[in-house]
């Protein structure tokens, strides 16, 4: 019997240290995501970040199908 409780407090200590805490994972990807700075798609309208669409003369697309449909 005692053996079977040292078993299952080292399995619970294993799973304990095994687990990364949460909170500090969220805090970076909070940071990450509110530092890039968000524009509108000339052409439909969607917002999107700046590193994913194009910019032409000022304008800015979501896509290069936008771009090229706009006319730029």
């Amino acid at each position: 019997m005692k053996y079977l409780l040292l078993l299952l407090l080292v399995a619970v200590l294993w799973w304990s240290f095994r687990r990364p805490p949460p909170a500090k994972r969220e805090n970076k990807d909070i940071a990450q995501k509110a530092a890039e700075e968000i524009r509108r798609c000339e052409y439909c309208g969607v917002h999107f970040p700046v590193s994913d669409g194009e910019e032409v003369a000022g304008s800015f697309y979501c896509s290069s199908e936008h771009r090229r449909a706009a006319g730029r």
